[in-house]
């Protein structure tokens, strides 16, 4: 079982599917020709490296890697040497404790993962490891280092709670994993981790016609269908060729090993509920300018690096997705063709919400996914006397329709609240005794929320084989 995405978005810049609002099994749309082979039901544990499950009441996720010697869970995870080794969850560095900014640190948050790792620059996006910290107790620092500008600078707060990087954790302490595709004449073929001490568990999927892994992407909350992506494809579509902003380009990356960008639109004004689209990606091109969008049209800029101009549209595997079972905690399963495969994404039916495994004080537990950011001190009322707390949800350009949170949703400190109904009027805060009317991104939704305590939420406990 692959995890891509170790940790949580707003820590680490990772993905969470999208709730499913509604879990009813939607119509087949896919290709029926699109088969592949069925999971990988046997499953081999190693006599290090342990295969494990969560289980919520009987109902159990999809099978998960356990480092018996480290005693924690551990995922396949790409470090800067060139191979991918069992690597417990970990943040990515934004903050740290010293004017060089070698020495991370992370806000100290209940749902924070162990470790820290210091950003590496990886072609096309991937995330490689080079240094892996051990986090220590939470701790206060009145001063702290960021980069700004690619530069180190220091900034004073006050009773900022945060973990300092303590012990280095080496590719000597973790367990080289391998990665095999099963042989297929299918478009998806099934893939598969294994490891020197016996391990073998299913791993993902891989596009045979594109030739690279694929990991199912949802469009938007509530979607019921998905498609089958590149993790770690090139970015685009922020800058373009052309004067009129409309064939889209990809700054050169040197050494990226893939020949595809993924993008929700070749134009500007995307839209948060768009599929993403997948496209070739020529050679380096030289180009004396390239264009950007800003509010008042299409700006022209010197071109500072080699281009690469987006080429034609490839096809991608679409399926659809729903919840599997009337279990209080239910797997996502994905159908393609003739075929269904079960997700790391879970569905809390009571909640009608879909949740994702996250470890808080101890506490095992389905949590709603991180989704857009919440607003605190501001009001529904011109006068401040009504506060509120909004859910911020991008939404692409004001034509665009207007996704739906779902009914839960989690902030990056680990509180989860519940949604209420979309705030359409103006809001306001205070501002030296005034109240001050905000003004609305056009590109957001605001949606009013509230406190909801965790223990709503499902409990599982950990099996190990």
């Amino acid at each position: 079982m692959k995890r891509n995405c170790l940790v949580l978005v707003a820590l680490a810049g990772c993905h969470e599917p999208p709730a499913i609002v509604d879990a009813q099994i939607s119509a087949d749309a896919s290709d029926a020709s699109i088969d592949a082979p069925l999971p990988i039901t046997t499953y081999q544990s190693g006599t290090r490296l342990r295969v494990s499950w969560i289980d919520f009441g009987g109902s159990l996720t999809t099978p998960r890697i356990h480092d018996s010697v480290r005693n924690e869970a551990c995922a396949n995870q790409r470090w800067a040497d060139g191979k991918d080794y069992c690597t417990p969850a970990f943040t990515t560095a934004q903050l740290f404790e010293d004017p060089q900014c070698t020495r991370p640190l992370v806000m100290a948050t209940v749902t924070a993962p162990t470790y820290v790792t210091v950003p590496v620059a990886t072609a096309c996006g991937a995330r490689e490891v080079d240094h892996l910290y051990r986090l220590g107790p939470p701790t206060q620092r009145t001063t702290y280092y960021q980069y700004i500008g690619g530069r180190c600078g220091g900034y004073s707060t006050l009773d900022l709670d945060v973990r300092v990087a303590a012990t280095e954790v080496t590719t000597g302490d973790l367990v080289e994993l391998v990665t095999e595709v099963e042989p297929t004449s299918a478009r998806l073929a099934a893939t598969w981790l294994t490891s020197a001490d016996g391990l073998r568990i299913d791993d993902g999927l891989r596009d045979t016609k594109l030739d690279v892994t694929c990991v199912f992407d949802a469009p938007g909350v509530g979607a019921t269908t998905a498609r089958c992506l590149p993790p770690h494809p090139w970015k685009a579509g922020t800058i373009y060729s052309d004067a009129t902003c409309t064939s889209a380009a990809t700054t050169d990356v040197t050494g990226c090993s893939t020949n595809l960008a993924v993008l929700r639109t070749t134009q500007p004004a995307a839209c948060v509920l768009e599929p993403s689209r997948i496209f070739a990606v020529g050679g380096p091109t030289p180009l004396s300018y390239t264009y950007e969008i800003l509010p008042y049209g299409c700006a022209v800029h010197p071109s500072r690096y080699p281009e690469r101009v987006l080429g034609a549209e490839q096809d991608a595997v679409d399926v659809s997705r729903f919840a599997s079972s009337s279990s209080r905690i239910s797997p996502v399963v994905h159908r393609f063709g003739t075929h269904e495969r079960p997700s790391e994404s879970l569905f809390d039916t009571t909640l009608a919400t879909e949740c994702a495994v996250t470890s808080a004080n101890g506490v095992i537990r389905c949590l709603p996914p991180l989704l857009g950011r919440v607003r605190w001190e501001v009001y529904s009322d011109a006068a401040c006397t009504r506060a509120v707390k909004l859910l911020e949800l991008p939404r692409g350009a004001a034509s665009c329709a207007t996704p739906s949170p779902g009914r839960f949703v989690r902030d990056a400190v680990g509180d989860s609240y519940q949604v209420g109904g979309e705030l359409v009027t103006a809001f306001y805060q205070a501002n030296l005794g005034a109240c001050v009317a905000r003004s609305r991104d056009v590109n957001t939704a605001y949606f009013e929320v509230s406190d909801v305590s965790p223990s709503i939420f499902a409990t599982g406990t950990l099996i190990i084989q």
